[in-house]
């Protein structure tokens, strides 16, 4: 019986200790309870795997990361073609999240389209917009996608009038902001949710690895180091 202790909103955790003495922490996610195109959650878990991968290579305290062959060859070979997503004009310095060029594990990560928390992303492939060279390209992007669902009542059904009118407001404020106008100039790896739990220690309190990097994205260095929620 699973322990509701090893559980939370998202993921599933079951302890595993093999004969070595080794330890894992074996974490199963939970199903959506909204349906998806199969190719959109391998797309949001090659870009996991790709930063896990990464961050391990550069000696970071992250957990590996693998990917088996018959997942990949499900993700590729999909009827939606949502692995065009990784087909738009990359460039080293932008912002976005890190991939594999036509989900090739052998090769060398590029930054892609941008996937993170509390964002919109396309209903059609290719899902996920960017990448972007600055953050005013960023946001304008998603609150054109704001504009465009709340137009066709998908989202802010209950005072659509109210929500069209902010967002309007909202995305001239961006247009104007010369700080989000600035262009990119070395990228950086941002956890998108470092609220105190995405963090392991030993029996001592030492950090001994940093988890949770689904939705991981690479961004400015303000941006990456602004104050956690």
């Amino acid at each position: 019986m699973l322990d509701t202790n090893m559980n939370g909103p998202v993921n599933y955790h079951f302890p595993i200790s093999f004969d070595d003495g080794v330890k894992w922490l074996l974490r199963v996610r939970q199903m959506s309870p909204t349906p998806s195109p199969r190719a959109f959650p391998l797309d949001i878990l090659v870009r996991e795997v790709a930063t896990l991968r990464y961050m391990n290579q550069c000696a970071f305290w992250v957990p590996n990361a693998w990917l088996e062959g018959s997942i990949m060859s499900a993700s590729t070979d999909s009827d939606d073609d949502s692995n065009t997503t990784v087909r738009r004009n990359y460039q080293n310095d932008v912002i976005g999240s890190l991939t594999y060029p036509d989900f090739d594990l052998s090769a060398s990560p590029i930054v892609g389209p941008f996937v993170t928390l509390n964002t919109l992303h396309d209903l059609e492939a290719p899902y996920f917009v960017g990448p972007f060279r600055s953050n005013q390209e960023r946001y304008t992007a998603h609150v054109n996608l704001a504009l465009q669902y709340i137009a066709e009542g998908r989202i802010c059904t209950r005072s659509p009038l109210d929500a069209y009118l902010w967002h309007l407001q909202l995305r001239e404020l961006v247009a104007t902001c010369p700080e989000l106008a600035e262009p990119i100039v070395h990228g950086y790896i941002k956890h998108p949710d470092a609220k105190g739990d995405h963090i392991l220690v030993d029996e001592i309190g030492k950090l001994i690895a940093v988890i949770d990097w689904q939705w991981v994205h690479v961004t400015t260095k303000v941006d990456a180091f602004e104050a956690s929620y």
